[in-house]
């Protein structure tokens, strides 16, 4: 079997034309392909014949005659239908597809031997010893020819992913603990979650998904932006009016946000066949330095950034005898890419030590970061019978409120005559370097914040403390040394005045330590 000759001007061509142009006219294994059926047999059966009349005494135009036949049965019966049946029963996945890929070499060298042996017999027929000597004559001439058609071949595909990749198990990769992964099984069609690390999975909803396009997403939940929705998109055959159906809502997690909610109408979710582009960031963007991007065509795979070490990493997949997209990427915490691998691949990345594992089988995956409710607690001051100034101190560390004398305190909501008649929320101490004011933020926001550099802005204290600082989140820098992120939920003003007067100030905040 034969699928392109080594025609030096196309050689030329593909060399010399930008990869970039590729992209919107296919790839250059596509177009050796169509090059090799359309005029690629024909030079081959030329020279194929030329080789029989020089070496082996066969009359040239009878041998041209007859090669270029044999290899556009060759190419058309062995390439185009039997290496398709091949291909469709071997159990191709990660950690086999290069092993394969050489049987493969291998396999369709014999396959065009047996196959264009008869012209080859046809054009000894009569001559002295005419069945061995066309045995000999095949071997050599298809050995040329088909080293010829490898090179030719080899420089159209793409093998980085196998060439300059390690494929490693997954238990090689340090994959973040705390992600989930909702993914559709590629068995059963239902949803399934696992934990990315390593565990069991747990059926979660019945889908019986039948289409290799459908895949799941998340998106910001409609009644609390907070938390997160999961739904699947199913194909109906209209690439616009895809079924979507709600599998879990409300989800306490951060999600990464469907590219396609981010930049299109929320009814144009597309398909994983077009679910590429720049890779949706799980987690604190700010913690990397990587960027990363999928592209269409197999051979665009993925590639990223790093903008710090201007380091350029990308693989891909595509030959004759297998090719693969990459679909459904999101970046996630640690600088690990999760991706699904044409139909039914999960896998993992990880760009720092070059190295890709298949995880398991399924599609559409989702992954998710558990997030813990916040702790909440309330500060409320009181009239004081003596005059001194109001106060409510609580301890992060210890969970409670704790006494004026205490060491301990953490927060504290204080009051008094002078310039915090208004109220005040200081730190451990009524100085700067405790509480580290960010703005308003929600929770989604509030978890891929930093932690404060050394020279970041202090206040030594929020004044006046009234409805406007609700929602408004802070570093707080504690008394043992730890940071704790706070934010302000609900507000009842008062003012030192009001307070002698018998009214109650109260501070209701929300709080995570880092």
């Amino acid at each position: 079997m034969k699928r392109s000759a080594l025609i030096f001007p196309f050689v030329l061509g593909w060399v010399c034309f930008p990869q970039s142009a590729w992209a919107n006219v296919g790839t250059p294994l596509m177009w050796a392909g169509l090059l090799h059926l359309a005029i690629g047999n024909a030079l081959i059966g030329l020279l194929e014949g030329l080789l029989l009349g020089r070496f082996f005494g066969i009359r040239k135009t009878k041998a041209i005659g007859a090669m270029i036949v044999a290899n556009y049965i060759s190419a058309w019966l062995g390439g185009f239908f039997l290496r398709g049946a091949i291909m469709n029963v071997l159990p191709l996945d990660l950690n086999n597809a290069w092993r394969w890929f050489w049987v493969m070499v291998v396999a369709t060298y014999c396959l065009t031997l047996i196959l264009e042996w008869p012209f080859v017999l046809w054009g000894f027929h009569g001559t002295p010893d005419w069945v061995r000597r066309s045995v000999r004559a095949s071997l050599v001439i298809q050995s040329v020819s088909y080293a010829l058609l490898f090179g030719w071949y080899w420089m159209a595909s793409a093998t980085s992913l196998y060439t300059r990749m390690h494929i490693v198990e997954p238990g090689d990769l340090a994959l973040p603990e705390s992600v989930l992964v909702y993914y559709i099984d590629s068995a059963d069609g239902n949803i399934y979650r696992r934990p990315l690390s390593g565990g069991a999975s747990r059926k979660i909803h019945k889908l019986h998904s039948k289409d290799v396009n459908d895949r799941l997403f998340a998106r910001p939940a409609k009644a609390d932006t907070n938390r997160w929705d999961l739904l699947a998109r199913l194909e109906t055959g209209d690439d616009r009016k895809p079924n979507l159906v709600e599998v879990l809502t409300n989800l306490l997690v951060e999600a990464a946000p469907d590219a396609y909610f981010i930049a299109d109408d929320p009814d144009s979710y597309r398909g994983t066949s077009h679910n590429f582009g720049r890779v949706q960031t799980l987690g604190s963007p700010t913690d990397s330095m990587w960027d990363f991007w999928t592209g269409f065509w197999p051979m665009e795979g993925l590639r990223g950034f790093n903008e710090t070490t201007r380091e350029h990493i990308r693989f891909s997949y595509e030959t004759p005898f297998g090719a693969w997209r990459v679909r459904n990427a999101v970046h996630l915490p640690s600088d690990k890419v999760l991706f699904q691998l044409e139909d039914n691949q999960i896998c993992a990345f990880d760009p720092a030590q070059r190295r890709v594992a298949l995880l398991w089988r399924g599609r559409g995956p989702v992954p998710v970061l558990e997030t813990p409710a916040p702790n909440r607690a309330v500060l409320e001051c009181r009239a004081s019978m003596s005059g001194a100034p109001i106060m409510s101190m609580f301890s992060l560390a210890l969970a409670m409120p704790v006494n004026q004398s205490s060491k301990q305190a953490d927060l504290c909501l204080y009051f008094d005559s002078d310039d915090c008649a208004g109220g005040a929320i200081v730190g451990h101490h009524d100085e700067k370097g405790y509480l580290f004011p960010i703005g308003k933020r929600d929770w989604r926001e509030l978890h891929q914040a930093a932690i404060p550099a050394v020279d970041a802005s202090s206040a030594a204290a929020i004044t006046p403390v009234t409805q406007a600082q609700e929602g408004l989140a802070f570093w707080l820098k504690t008394a043992d040394g730890r940071w704790a992120m706070v934010r302000i939920a609900a507000v009842q003003p008062s003012t030192y005045e009001e307070l002698l007067h018998g009214k109650t100030a109260r501070v209701a905040f929300e709080w995570m330590w880092r």
